[in-house]
Formats: structure tokens, sequence, C-alpha cells
């Protein structure tokens, strides 16, 4: 096979994974009579993007050889599957590494919270650049550490957008907002993202004011933004104003900014104008999904007669063929153990293609002591334990239920 070929079957198949065209991208590897250390490399990077970890490992494994940007989307690939033992192996077993190596295992520390690994990993790095001092910092802010990320923001030798983000977010998160717009004014240059994460933190504390002169101001607005304010306004009982901006929001015609609305007027116990609201949805053509329906059954809760909504729940699941998630079937069970329907709510809890978590089992052993059915409370208490040995609380549960 010639150079030239090679270069063309190699071009084509990068084309083709460009545009997550994997099937056509497949076809043609399998067709190529000779392969390169490019296709290899780009066939894994573009697994493991798309997740698709057994059939990056597949082509890992039949390299013959492997260069570090392989080697790289392989520690990315466990990384994204939280797989950290797997990408730990990977960084470990890799013949050199780059920065790229580096950031790699410190972003997967990063994300899933293992604070002390991603710091040792940061202190190990031969060298570190942007990327590595916006991961750290970005551990820090997401679990909370806003002492640490602050000390890390200001010895960062220089700060990117993802750093500033970080720092905005942090203050608006633990609620000290003068300190999020103190940041935000500093910024060197404003994104969208800052805007947005500005406009959220005033949402969710309650300064509608703030929050609707923050979006007034912004030079270009996407879906985010608008949904946050429509959020904001239907968050804090002020629905008309909701309903107004829903008339004008680019994304009317989407489920999202019309489950806010449903969602405020459920928790609020307004059940049956929950009721019309999805069928005003529906006369627009937009189809109620799984989070609709998590807000009516939310809203049959807070009702009165929890018999009547049960039975109005019921009817629209089985007139819109809902498909339940393990959201819904929990939603489901604690409204039937609200209403008394404690042995239906125990046969969904079983019967669910999900395993049910302690969490779900303390919701029906808890309807069980309200409504003093000892039976089905120490097998709910039972569950739990099975479900959480570990935690001593299951058996004070089980103790509890069997005196009442």
């Amino acid at each position: 096979m010639s150079e030239r070929d090679v270069v063309a079957y190699t071009a084509m198949i990068c084309a083709f994974l460009a545009d997550e065209r994997i099937t056509d991208a497949e076809q043609l590897y399998e067709a190529m009579p000779e392969r390169n250390l490019v296709v290899w490399t780009a066939m894994i990077t573009a697994y493991a993007r798309l997740g698709y970890l057994f059939r990056a490992e597949k082509i890992f494994n039949q390299m013959p050889e492997r260069d570090v940007i392989a080697w790289n989307a392989m520690v990315a690939a466990y990384a994204r599957e939280r797989s950290l033992g797997r990408a730990l192996e990977i960084f470990q077993t890799m013949p050199e590494r780059d920065s790229v190596s580096w950031n790699a295992l410190l972003s997967a520390y990063a994300v899933q919270g293992h604070l002390e690994a991603a710091k040792e990993t940061f202190d190990d790095m031969p060298e570190r650049d942007i990327v590595s001092w916006s991961c750290m910092l970005s551990a820090y802010t997401l679990n909370g550490h806003l002492e640490k990320a602050s000390e890390l923001f200001h010895r960062s030798p220089e700060w990117s957008v993802v750093s500033w983000a970080c720092m905005l977010d942090a203050f608006s998160q633990k609620g000290l907002l003068e300190d999020a717009k103190s940041v935000f004014d500093v910024m060197p240059e404003w994104n969208l993202v800052a805007f947005n994460t500005l406009l959220d933190a005033y949402a969710q504390h309650g300064d509608l004011q703030k929050a609707k002169n923050t979006f007034d101001s912004f030079p270009e607005r996407d879906d985010i933004s608008w949904t946050a304010l429509l959020n904001a306004y239907a968050h804090h009982g002020h629905l008309w104003k909701a309903k107004d901006l829903l008339e004008v929001i680019p994304q009317k015609y989407e489920a999202p900014p019309w489950n806010a609305i449903l969602a405020s007027l459920a928790r609020n116990g307004h059940f049956d104008a929950a009721l019309e609201h999805l069928h005003e949805m529906e006369l627009e053509g937009i189809p109620a999904d799984e989070a609709s329906f998590a807000c009516i059954i939310l809203g049959c809760s807070h009702k009165g007669d929890l018999h009547d909504g049960w039975s109005k729940v019921r009817s629209l699941i089985l007139d819109h063929s809902v498909r339940l998630t393990k959201q819904l079937y929990c939603s489901i069970t604690d409204l039937l153990s609200r209403a008394g329907y404690l042995r239906e709510a125990e046969e969904i809890l079983s019967g669910m293609p999900f395993t049910p978590d302690v969490v779900d089992w303390r919701c029906l052993l808890g309807a069980c002591k309200r409504q003093e059915d000892t039976q089905s409370g120490a097998q709910a208490a039972r569950q739990a334990l099975v479900a959480s040995p570990e935690d001593p609380s299951s058996c004070v549960l089980l103790a509890n239920v069997v005196s009442v």
C-alpha cells in the first residue's frame, strides 16, 4: 500500500470521526490494508471521547507501538468512566508523560472528590501549566473548600477564564454574593459563563431584582440564561412573571421552562393548577417528560386527598406511556406510602428494574412507622440493613419499628 493511499485513508477516517460518524470510520478502518500510528490513535481518542471504553481498549491492546497521545486517551477514558484504579495503572505504565498525562489524572481525582490524591498529584507534577492550576482550583471549589481555593487562586502564576469562573462559583455557592460580585467586577474579561453564574447566584438566594438586572446587562444570552431567570421567578412564587417570560423565551417549545412553572405549582400545593398547566403544555405540542411527571407526583404528595391524587397520577402515567426512571419509581413509592398503600409501595420498590438503595427503604420505613404497620416496617428495615450493612442506624431503625 502506497504512502499516498495511507494518507488518504487516514484523512477520510479522521474526517468521519470528527463528524462522529463512527460506523463509517470503523468500516474504512477495517478495510484499510495497512494502518499507521495516526489512525490507531485517532480511533482510540474518538472511542474514549464517546465513552466506548471496550473498543478503545481493544485497539490500544492491538497497537504495535503507542505514542503519548494514545496513552493519554486511555487515561482520560478510564477517568471518564470513573475507573480511577485502571487510569492510575495506565498512567504509571506510561513510558513517557507530558503535561496532558498529569492533567488527565489530576482532573480525574478532582472530579470524583479525591482531594488528597489530587493534591498529591498536583505537588508531584514536574511542571504545571494553567490547566493544572485550574484543575486543582476546581477540585477545591467543587468540594466546598473556599479558603484553600482562594489561597491557590492567589498563588497561581496566571489566571484563566476557568480560574475566575471557579472563584465566582465558589463564592456564589457559599451565599457570599458581595464577594462573588467583587470577583465578577475585577475579571479581566467577561463571558457568558460568568454572567450566568452571577445570575444563578442571585436567583438561588432570592435576590430577584439583581438577577433581573444582571440578565438585562448581558451582551448576549443563551438557553441557560433564560432558564435561570425563569426558574428564579417560578421558584420564589412569582408565577405571573415566569409565565410572561415563558411567552418570549427562545426555548418556549421545550419542556424544561414549562417544568419550572409546573414544579412551583406542585411545590406550593396547587395540584389542580399543575394539572391544568400540564394540559396547556400538551396543547402547545410539548410532550411531557419524566421531570414533568415527577412534578405532578410531587404535587399529589402535597395534596390533601392523596387517594384522589394517586388516581389521577396513575391515569396520567397510563395515558402517556411514561418511561419510568428510578426517580419516578421512588416518587411513586413515596406517594403510595403517604396514601397508606404500603404493600403496593413495597411491591414497586422490590419489582422496579433498579436496585433500591438504603434511602429508598428508609422512606418506606418512615411511612410504615406512621401507619403503625409493624410487619411491613420490619421488612423495610431489614432491606435497609441489606442495602447498607455497615450503617449502624439501620439497626436502630429496625429496633424502633419492631417496638411500635
